[in-house]
């Protein structure tokens, strides 16, 4: 074999090693790309569920809201209870007719109701694959949580020293 047969065949034997590899390089390439659409995809499925969870505590702390709501309507009524029970010992006639006070609770344990009803509603028909929508529902859930949280403000509670005192007699 003479030089240049030696250097030609040196010189094949370096392009195939530089192809191979530049074969290499691409193949790990491939893989790196492969993995950071895996770890993307992965990401976003944290994210969502991260997302989920913030969504569904929102909507208990709605829940909470209303069960205090509905707590703080009986407690009201049980104080209106005893003021009418002592009010009833004077001899009057029984009236039938809903009280402004029953009338009142009534209203706000509607509107409570009504509001936690809804957001269940929106829970359940809720697109849980959208970053979009759970964010909107966890803000809508916020503002339901904090109305429900000023309804009981509205209740009036009775005024017991107006009440007939027979320790008097």
């Amino acid at each position: 074999m003479g030089d240049w047969e030696l250097e030609q065949a040196l010189g094949l034997g370096i392009e195939g090693l530089a192809l191979l590899i530049a074969l290499i390089a691409l193949f790990i390439s491939f893989k790196a790309h492969k993995t950071s659409a895996v770890l993307a995809t992965s990401m976003q499925e944290t994210e969502l569920t991260k997302m989920r969870i913030k969504a569904k505590d929102a909507l208990a702390v709605a829940k909470r809201g209303y069960n205090e709501v509905t707590f703080e309507c009986l407690e009201n009524r049980k104080s209106w209870d005893k003021k009418h029970y002592a009010s009833r010992m004077t001899l009057r006639a029984p009236s039938f007719e809903l009280s402004d006070d029953a009338k009142l609770r009534r209203d706000v344990n509607l509107q409570a109701a009504t509001s936690i009803q809804r957001l269940e509603q929106e829970y359940n028909k809720l697109n849980k694959t959208s970053l979009i929508s759970l964010e909107s529902f966890i803000g809508k859930a916020t503002t339901v949580a904090s109305t429900l949280q000023s309804l009981p403000q509205r209740l009036e509670e009775p005024n017991i020293s107006s009440t007939v005192s027979w320790s008097k007699y």
